[in-house]
This record gives C-alpha cells, sequence and structure tokens, in this order.
C-alpha cells in the first residue's frame, strides 16, 4: 500500500510552523462522541482561515491554526476535503494537516467488532470471534482466514497491525471489502464498520492511530513546491556519516537509557539526511525496534520514534511457507487433543452440577471452539496452496510453450 509522501521540507514546515500541542498524556485514550457542533460549517469562515494560514503575520497564522483545530462550526470532513483538493504553501498545508490529525483523533473511530486468535498464526488474520450488534457478526464467522482487505494483501508479520489501521482508519458506516477463506471456499465480502466506542475496550492506543492516520492521509495533495530559505550554510548541514551517527545515538539512547527523543530540528536537505521532528505531542508509549521487541518510553515522543524506524515493517521477518503454517496447526491441534482429554476427565472427576464440573465443561467448549477454528483454517491453507501450485504450474507450461512449433 502506498502511504503518504512526507517530505523533509513538509515535516520541517510543520515544526517550523510551531505545530506543536501539549499534552495526549497517556498511551491509550478512550474513542467517545465529539462534542455537537453549535453551528453548521461555514464555507466563508473556512475559507478565511485558510487564507490566513499564508498571512505573512505569525500572531494571524497561529490563530487560523487554533480556529481550524477547535471551533465548533468546522468539521474534520470540512478540513480533509480541503486537503484533497487544494495544493497549499508548505507551511499552511503543514498547519492544516496539523489540524486535521487532531481532529481525526478525536472524531468517531470505524471498528469492525472481531476479535482475531493471535495464537495460532501470528502471520495470518484469522477470526477468532465476532460480536453482536456489529453487522460482521452476519457475515464472518470463526476460523475464516482474511487475506485482503481493500486490495491490500494480509499475509506477512506486519498483517495484524496492518489491518488494525486499516480499520480504524475509516468512518463509522463505511463498507470495507475483504477476500476471505472460508475453509476451501474463496469468498468476497463487503463487511460495513461499526463505532469502535461500542467496543467492550473502547481504549485507542496512540500508535494504532498513527498508523491509521498515515493510512487515512495518503490521498492528500502534496503541498505547493517551493523553497524554503534558511541562513544555515549548506557546508554545515550534515552528511549521510553523520546523520547515520545521529540516528544511531538516539536509537541508543531510546534502548538503553528510556530517555524522551528532543523536539529537534537537523537541516539535511532534499538527501533525507535530516532526523528532525515535526510531531511534538509528547505521551508514554511502547514501540517495537529493530529485533521486533517492545521498548517501553515514558513520556516520550511515539511519533518521533515511528521516524527512525520503519513504520511499514515494525517486526521485520520472513513470511512463514505455507508447509510451516501447516506444520504449525498441526502441533497444535495435538496440543488441543490433550487439553480435551484432560477437561473430559475433570468434568467427570467433579460432582455433577459443582462449580468445578461447570469451569471443566467451560474449558472443553473452548478447546473445541479452537478446534474447529483450526480445522477451518487448514483447510484454507490447503486450498491457497493448491491455486498458487496451479497457477505456478500454468505459468511454466506457458513459457515453455514454443509459438510456432507442435
Amino acid at each position: 500500500m502506498n502511504l503518504p509522501r512526507m517530505t523533509n521540507r513538509v515535516m520541517a514546515a510543520a515544526w517550523l510552523a510551531g505545530a506543536v500541542v501539549a499534552g495526549a498524556a497517556g498511551l491509550v485514550h478512550a474513542q467517545t462522541e465529539p462534542a455537537a457542533a453549535v453551528e453548521p460549517s461555514a464555507g466563508g469562515l473556512l475559507d478565511s482561515l485558510i487564507a490566513d494560514l499564508s498571512s505573512p503575520d505569525f500572531e494571524t497564522r497561529q490563530r487560523a491554526s487554533d480556529r481550524l483545530s477547535l471551533d465548533a462550526g468546522i468539521t474534520f470532513a470540512d478540513l480533509e476535503r480541503v486537503l484533497k483538493s487544494q495544493r497549499l504553501p508548505i507551511e499552511a498545508h503543514a498547519r492544516l494537516l496539523t489540524a486535521a490529525r487532531e481532529r481525526f483523533r478525536f472524531s468517531p473511530r470505524g471498528a469492525m467488532g472481531v476479535g482475531f486468535n493471535l495464537r495460532f498464526l501470528q502471520s495470518r488474520i484469522v477470526i477468532d470471534r465476532t460480536y453482536p450488534p456489529f453487522p460482521c457478526h452476519r457475515i464472518l464467522e470463526p476460523g475464516d482466514l482474511i487475506v485482503e482487505a481493500d486490495g491490500v494483501r494480509l499475509h506477512g508479520p506486519t498483517a495484524q497491525p496492518m489491518i488494525q489501521g486499516l480499520i480504524v482508519a475509516r468512518d463509522p458506516g463505511t463498507v470495507m471489502r475483504l477476500v476471505v477463506r472460508r475453509g476451501a471456499e474463496r469468498l468476497e465480502l463487503d463487511v460495513p464498520l461499526g463505532r469502535f466506542a461500542d467496543l467492550e475496550n473502547s481504549n485507542l492506543d496512540e500508535l494504532r492511530l498513527a498508523r491509521a492516520w498515515r493510512t487515512r492521509s495518503r490521498d492528500y495533495l502534496l503541498p505547493e513546491d517551493e523553497a524554503i530559505v534558511t541562513p544555515l550554510h549548506p557546508a554545515a548541514w550534515p552528511g549521510p556519516t553523520t546523520a547515520l551517527q545521529l540516528r544511531q545515538q538516539e536509537l541508543i539512547r531510546m534502548r538503553m537509557q528510556q530517555q524522551a527523543l528532543p523536539v529537534q530540528l537537523t537541516a539535511g536537505g532534499e538527501s533525507g539526511d535530516a532526523r528532525y521532528i515535526g510531531d511534538s505531542k509528547s505521551y508514554a508509549a511502547q514501540v517495537r525496534i529493530f529485533n521486533g521487541q517492545r521498548l517501553n518510553q515514558f513520556g516520550g515522543n511515539a511519533q518521533a520514534a515511528q521516524m527512525l524506524i520503519d513504520f511499514d515493517n515494525i517486526n521485520p521477518g520472513a513470511t512463514p511457507a505455507a508447509a510451516d503454517d501447516l506444520r504449525t496447526i498441526d502441533n497444535e491441534m495435538l496440543q488441543l487433543l490433550n487439553a480435551l482429554d484432560r477437561a473430559r476427565a475433570d468434568a467427570g472427576r467433579a460432582r455433577p452440577g459443582s462449580a468445578e464440573a461447570r469451569m471443566a465443561a467451560e474449558r472443553a467448549e473452548a478447546v473445541e471452539h479452537q478446534q474447529r477454528v483450526l480445522t477451518r483454517l487448514r483447510q484454507a491453507i490447503i486450498a491457497e496452496q493448491t491455486e498458487v501450485e496451479a497457477e505456478s504450474e500454468r505459468k511454466a507450461g506457458a513459457s515453455a510453450t514454443v509459438p510456432g512449433q507442435d
């Protein structure tokens, strides 16, 4: 999936524009309904504020930024419409993008209403349960294997955070097109989304929100291409070696000392040498580093940390082959058989109607549910692999055919 092209100059402009909003402390925030607008969006007001973003007066630009972020008569949809239709000067674009991101964070977000099975195949998206009243409860089933969402292939170490970002990026009521394998069947399903606020646990972590924002904003227009004048002489810009050393120092500080990343700007031009921070919201966060381990960064800047690692490959690794997946499933099935035998034995020893008997029966029911999920998942992977092998043989046969010969 093509994510938004956030060039050095765009993010530098965000920093220079003073796009610094204090707070947002904490790892998660609850999804709540926004306050009702006191008046409908006024096109004249919006146009005036957009124009003020390019004012030569700093205070005027700052007031326009604040009103775009907070005015009840302006909605996220208003700002998004401008971002998709107008190319603004770099600083004006950065200010508008910051205001839109703030409104996005606190606007109702989409949710599918499913529980993913995180135990069996972590490189796959397997449905474990669906929850009413979400529409998916009538469409998806336990054991379904989601292989595509909105045209994005979901297979590999980043599949789960990717689909989470795709879902949260959407508004409630919109429809996601899923490609699902249900046993040996391959289905294309349209799944309407519900509201994240209706989930039993409606806390939304900041890193998932950051990924959702990157997904949502990928279609926004880039700002106008114009030069940024800086008093820093080009000879003072760090070259690739210096920039790499700065990056390594920041990572070491994160890993060894758990220090907050500073809000800073390092000149580097279009070469990408710069390692500046354009989003200075501070909050406690848990981020992943190169080897896939998690790092607790308290009072730090999770957005900045994401700028120092590959956002779309947070846990690098090879995608498991079908044979490996099947081997994992077979091992899990064996463990489930043993667990089911133990649960049934405990139920047989317990006094009928006792709490112990009920607990043993519940364990047996949970194990049987997992067995059904695994059985359907195994069928799906075998069917998928059969299709892949057939396509490979077809291509091999086509390439071996020489035109003009029998």
